[in-house]
């Protein structure tokens, strides 16, 4: 290979990662079905988050080949309480999802520093449910 070929695929640089990760969130609030029906209260701590959990996975990606960034992020959580509403015992729901997708180029590259210009969508959804058993 000749130097300029040589240069010309070290400017091709390709990079990769995928990256698995966890995070705890916190959850607190009022669920209700509408404004002035009864309503169940969450406030939970950090262990009864845990114990709530009924399922998450979270994973983020990032590819580049120069100076184009591709980057991704796709979470999931499901959690589920127990409680009690006037007409009887409830049992609330909530489920999240989200995806992010990003496209850009990396406009600096510096000693120590980068800076990538990206654009991009998020998608997200959460769900909440209540069931009253004699309601």
């Amino acid at each position: 290979m000749t130097p300029a070929a040589l240069s010309s695929a070290a400017a091709q640089e390709r990079t990769g990662q995928v990256t698995p990760y966890l995070w705890v969130p916190g959850l607190g609030g009022d669920i209700g079905p509408y404004a002035g029906a009864p309503s169940l209260s969450l406030d939970t701590s950090l262990s009864e988050v845990l114990d709530d959990t009924d399922g998450a996975f979270f994973l983020s990606g990032l590819a580049r080949c120069d100076r184009l960034v591709l980057l991704g992020d796709l979470s999931w959580s499901s959690s589920s309480s127990d409680g009690v509403l006037p007409p009887g015992l409830a049992k609330g729901k909530v489920k999240q999802r989200s995806l992010t997708l990003l496209a850009g180029y990396r406009a600096i590259t510096g000693p120590g520093m980068t800076l990538d210009l990206l654009a991009g969508a998020w998608a997200w959804r959460v769900e909440g449910d209540i069931a009253v058993a004699g309601g």
